[in-house]
């Protein structure tokens, strides 16, 4: 789109926050910054931003156990 655009982070199961690994407007940026669930991120005209779920790590261990203890 070519225009901003305000996109709210949702909230995930399991997930603590968002951090952000790309947002091709800001290039120079190296740092990630996190967002906690709900924030608005303001998304500018022709651009890609990458998001990666922070997980609650009681939550990975426990879906991890489960996954091992499955038969098959």
């Amino acid at each position: 789109y070519h225009d901003l655009v305000s996109f709210h982070l949702p909230e995930v199961v399991g997930g603590q926050r968002w951090t952000r690994l790309i947002d091709t407007n800001q290039i120079d940026d190296m740092e990630e910054p996190t967002f906690e669930f709900g924030s608005s991120y303001d998304v500018t005209g022709r651009s890609v931003l990458l998001f990666e779920l922070v997980m609650d790590p009681d939550y990975a261990t426990a879906r991890m156990e489960l996954a091992m203890s499955e038969p098959g």
